[in-house]
């Protein structure tokens, strides 16, 4: 689920998942895979982009997966998933 080069060494991610994904309707690796690929690409800044998907937190605030575009081995590093107005 996570790009190759990642490393959770805490497993802080999977744990916030774990933790909080229910609530936002995601029950499996697959409905996280899923957000992201039905999601909104677009540009943030620099080589930072971001993918807005339609899950909604209490706040009306998007859950949005950033990451960054690495040109010299041409390959995508997610930075952190967040919730965004």
């Amino acid at each position: 689920m996570l790009p190759k080069h990642w490393t959770d060494n805490g497993f802080h991610f999977y744990n916030r998942i774990k933790n909080r994904g229910p609530k936002a309707g995601l029950n499996s690796p697959s409905d996280f895979e899923t957000a992201f690929k039905n999601g909104i690409l677009g540009k943030d800044s620099g080589d930072r982009y971001k993918v807005r998907t339609t899950i909604l937190n209490d706040e009306g605030k998007h859950l949005t997966f950033f990451y960054d575009y690495n040109a010299t081995n041409k390959q995508c590093e997610m930075v952190t998933v967040s919730y965004v107005a």
